[in-house]
């Protein structure tokens, strides 16, 4: 949704009715990662379904770097989604 320029300029608390936020939708980009926990995006907030921006980074193969991110921003490994 847009180039890490674009996606610095919006609200960080940006979210979706599901909760899903800015943050977890930018999460396989590493640049977007760190220009929106800059702005004070908020890496342990959670969607209505239980997932996180870690959980969302996790699911791109070599995302190492926004997992190291979001995790020194504060973000729980022990999260878990609400799947049933």
């Amino acid at each position: 949704f847009g180039d890490v320029d674009q996606v610095a300029k919006l609200d960080p608390a940006l979210a979706t009715p599901g909760g899903t936020t800015v943050l977890m939708m930018a999460s396989d980009n590493p640049a977007k990662v760190k220009a929106l926990l800059a702005k004070g995006a908020k890496a342990t907030a959670t969607a209505k379904s239980g997932y996180d921006a870690l959980l969302t980074a996790a699911l791109y193969p070599g995302n190492r770097e926004s997992l190291a991110q979001l995790l020194a921003a504060g973000a729980s490994a022990k999260a878990r989604p609400n799947v049933k």
